[in-house]
């Protein structure tokens, strides 16, 4: 996999995101191009190697070729999808990459909109506290 630095319009607008998120500004970040990617981005925490190395907690890797076709809105909700992904566990101190919390199919999500998948799944979470409540 071919790897190179991004596009300084790219490093601004993913500085900018990230400083309105709550990731705590010590987690270090490193952003890097790979655009032989099936995707247009991919999370990744450092090993113990690059972090001694570098002081890098988090790479973040972007496919540009698909990237750059995309308006500012969507570069913005790809860079936040990529960073949601990053939670700070300030009980244990460690860094943690978490799955979204969304998982369906698209024909799904069209044909019932996102308000009503989540209403559904938020139905279910209800039920299952019930149930548990009831049995325990």
């Amino acid at each position: 996999m071919k790897l190179d630095g991004v596009l300084k319009e790219t490093e601004e607008l993913f500085v900018k995101v990230l400083n309105d998120t709550s990731i705590p500004k010590s987690i270090r970040f490193e952003l890097i191009s790979s655009n032989e990617m099936k995707d247009v981005g991919k999370v990744a925490k450092a090993n113990e190697i690059l972090k001694y190395m570098t002081d890098v907690d988090i790479v973040v890797l972007l496919n540009e070729n698909i990237f750059d076709k995309m308006d500012d809105n969507q570069k913005k909700m790809i860079i936040e999808e990529l960073l949601a992904q990053v939670y700070w566990d300030s009980n244990s101190g460690k860094i943690k990459l978490i799955k979204p919390d969304v998982n369906t199919f698209s024909l799904l999500i069209k044909k019932y909109g996102i308000d009503f998948y989540l209403g559904v799944k938020d139905c279910i979470a209800s039920a299952l506290n019930e149930l548990d409540s009831t049995q325990g």
